[in-house]
């Protein structure tokens, strides 16, 4: 990153008491400084526009499981719990012993 200058009233007192050239000088070097910074505002809010995207894109991966897409049970990571029907087998509705 470039060199910030941080200006204070006196120092804009001091330069403008060094004349015209001095003035301009600075004005110039301030206008430079201006536009780099202003080029690399839109770089780093382009990149973040995309890495937005790119984020969003990737929880909406994540959150894709064999329940609620057309992938096989087979691509589902391990932490995904298997697919049930709504039919158990061997339960009945109020037993005791299922939670």
């Amino acid at each position: 990153m470039s060199n910030l200058v941080v200006w204070r009233r006196a120092d804009a007192e001091a330069i403008y008491e060094r004349g015209r050239d001095a003035v301009v000088s600075v004005l110039l070097a301030l206008s430079a400084q201006n536009e780099r910074l202003e080029a690399q505002v839109q770089k780093l809010t382009a990149t973040v526009a995309r890495q937005d995207e790119r984020i969003a894109t990737l929880e909406r991966q994540l959150g894709r499981c064999s329940r609620n897409s057309s992938r096989p049970p087979s691509a589902d990571p391990p932490s995904t719990p298997p697919k049930r029907g709504t039919d158990r087998v061997g339960s009945q509705a109020g037993c005791a012993d299922r939670a």
